[in-house]
């Protein structure tokens, strides 16, 4: 039986009844998803604003200017090697640095070395979280109610006011990997403002052939008012005007997710595995 394929024009609206209204969410999954993609774009997204060393064996990122961002500062074993050898590497190249060693695990279930590296880190005495069934793909018409009071447009530089609003979340790590990451072509920053005041952003990236939202944050005093929602709407419009194709992202905050869901994100249940290893 063949897939069929289902498009949604720029606004959200259904260009196509290949899939009637009542398709089931197994359903929709069941459509070209480009999970090979996925995986890729959640491996080097770093790069836009850490350092990275290739190695045979894959790719360490580090970022010694936010020691304590786990994004900035991890390795991945893409490639088959002696395990043991290249968690020994891996230990050596970041307690020189000062940076705990961590390394993340990300592949569709059951492929690559995932269950052969835990072992060993385990016996290693690294700590392991899964992170599972947290990734999300755009599928579904947006059924967000955009808001006329709120101006959302692209910003390419640090603005004084962007810098305020992070500041005001306590999160010195996200400002400074904002900053740097505006350097990167391929890094849109959408913004909301509302009579001029910033109140949210949402960042969308470019990578291959899809793209991810990242950095999703509004002013505390501004929460709970729908900016957010009327900011990730219109990246969703955005991003089919000026990319197209894919767009994912990943997610552990249930708040967030109620949000992406609203706005026709689909959780990729049991697609990609995902876990994170750090040595205490």
């Amino acid at each position: 039986m063949g897939i069929s394929t289902i498009w949604f024009n720029p606004d959200g609206r259904q260009a196509g009844n290949d899939i009637t209204p009542d398709a089931t969410i197994a359903n929709l999954l069941e459509l070209p998803t480009a999970i090979d993609d996925i995986i890729e774009c959640e491996t080097v997204f770093p790069q836009r604003f850490a350092g990275v060393e290739k190695r045979d064996f894959g790719l360490l990122f580090y970022t010694p200017d936010i020691p304590d961002s786990h994004d900035g500062n991890h390795a991945h074993i893409l490639r088959p090697c002696d395990i043991g050898e290249a968690v020994a590497e891996i230990e050596s190249f970041y307690q020189t640095r000062n940076i705990t060693p961590r390394i993340n695990h990300l592949s569709k279930p059951g492929h690559g070395c995932g269950k052969q590296l835990r072992d060993t880190l385990e016996a290693r005495g690294y700590k392991l979280v899964g992170q599972d069934n947290l990734f999300y793909v755009h599928r579904l018409p947006s059924q967000i109610k955009p808001t006329a009071k709120l101006s959302i447009r692209r910003v390419a530089e640090p603005l004084q006011d962007l810098m305020e609003m992070i500041t005001q979340t306590n999160c010195e790590r996200a400002m400074k990997v904002i900053s740097k990451s505006l350097a990167w072509d391929d890094y849109h920053l959408l913004v909301g403002f509302l009579d001029e005041k910033l109140v949210s952003i949402a960042a969308l990236e470019r990578s291959g052939q899809i793209s991810r939202v990242d950095d999703v944050m509004t002013h505390p005093a501004f929460r709970s008012k729908g900016y957010c929602r009327a900011v990730i709407d219109e990246l969703i419009r955005y991003h089919s005007r000026v990319f197209g194709g894919d767009l994912s992202l990943f997610t552990d905050n249930p708040t967030a997710a109620r949000i992406y869901e609203k706005a026709g994100f689909v959780k990729l249940d049991g697609k990609i595995e995902s876990w994170s290893a750090w040595l205490d």
